[in-house]
């Protein structure tokens, strides 16, 4: 099995794909995302670029290993820091934690892939893991802003830096009924390569729902929290947005962003009104961000047992 770059062609930014930009920084601001559907487009993003397997008797394939300059996917360094990475994907607590959410499920999708390229090869036909260096864009504005993104660049999409990662077959030509031969064995690796991925994800589900539907909005209920925003819906109105909930705040920048001219003028307008915003909210959100934290270290007291089972399916996962 080998690994070969796959390098982008150079593009010129086109008023096309300006406008997909704006249309997916529209539905972030006009959306309160919960975190299933931010997962869910993490996944669909690394998806765009490969097509995950897993062997289920996983003892028996040889992890790849990239040639050198060429990122490797597979996780290295203390375990302790991939459980917290895994941690920040289920139990989030600020905008750092979805990047490293992100991040951190690319990875997974990257060793699933090396391993779909090991399955074939055992299958009789030698693989190529490839690997296109590239970006997705992730976040969540509302739950977990941030603030230092947005206090930079306002309303654009954060693209997170990571490769994806695909299979090619480099074996001599398929003819005739070895092509159906082939994709069946694909089709095999495939699903026995995603398999301990969705036992994964299965075991997240239970803590994350939890976390997303309870623990998380009952701090954006607190009294805290609420007595922190004060200060945030003066701030933004004296930068013309007359909004006291966050919510609220996407709503009326949306009204004021109506009637932009161009594709430049509304970017200008992101720019300043995600300013606004980071700016505004940075003391409540610094506030917010203690409370999960602090909420976090309760529910994963509480939820031991849980965890340590989940630790326990990454571990071997990743080993």
């Amino acid at each position: 099995m080998t690994i070969a770059p796959v390098r982008p062609t150079e593009e010129t930014i086109s008023e096309a794909s300006i406008q997909v930009l704006i249309e997916e920084a529209r539905r972030h601001r006009r959306r309160r995302l919960a975190f299933w559907l931010v997962v869910t487009i993490v996944i669909a993003s690394v998806a765009v670029g490969i097509v995950a397997g897993h062997n289920s008797g996983r003892g028996n394939l040889t992890r790849v290993t990239l040639r050198p300059g060429i990122p490797n996917p597979a996780f290295t360094g203390p375990f302790s820091k991939t459980r917290s990475e895994m941690l920040a994907f289920v139990l989030p607590t600020s905008g750092a934690d979805i990047t490293t959410a992100a991040k951190f499920m690319n990875r997974i999708a990257g060793l699933v892939v090396e391993d779909k390229a090991a399955c074939m090869d055992q299958a009789g036909y030698n693989s190529t893991v490839t690997y296109t260096p590239g970006s997705f864009a992730g976040g969540n504005n509302t739950q977990f802003p941030p603030i230092a993104d947005l206090s930079a660049n306002g309303f654009v999409l954060r693209a997170v830096n990571e490769p994806y990662y695909g299979v090619d077959y480099v074996g001599k030509p398929l003819l005739g009924s070895v092509i159906a031969n082939h994709v069946s064995a694909r089709i095999n690796c495939e699903a026995s390569a995603q398999s301990p991925v969705n036992a994964l994800l299965a075991q997240t589900q239970p803590l994350s729902s939890v976390w997303q539907r309870q623990i998380i909005p009952s701090i954006n209920r607190s009294s805290a929290f609420k007595k922190a925003l004060v200060g945030w819906s003066s701030c933004v109105s004296q930068g013309g947005v007359a909004a006291t909930s966050i919510d609220g705040y996407f709503q009326d920048t949306g009204l004021l962003m109506r009637g932009a001219a161009s594709n430049a003028a509304l970017a200008k307008n992101y720019l300043k009104y995600g300013k606004l915003y980071a700016t505004c909210l940075a003391p409540a959100e610094s506030i917010r961000d203690q409370m999960r934290q602090k909420a976090r270290t309760v529910f994963e007291h509480a939820h031991a047992s849980q965890i340590a089972g989940l630790t326990n399916t990454l571990r071997e996962l990743v080993s």
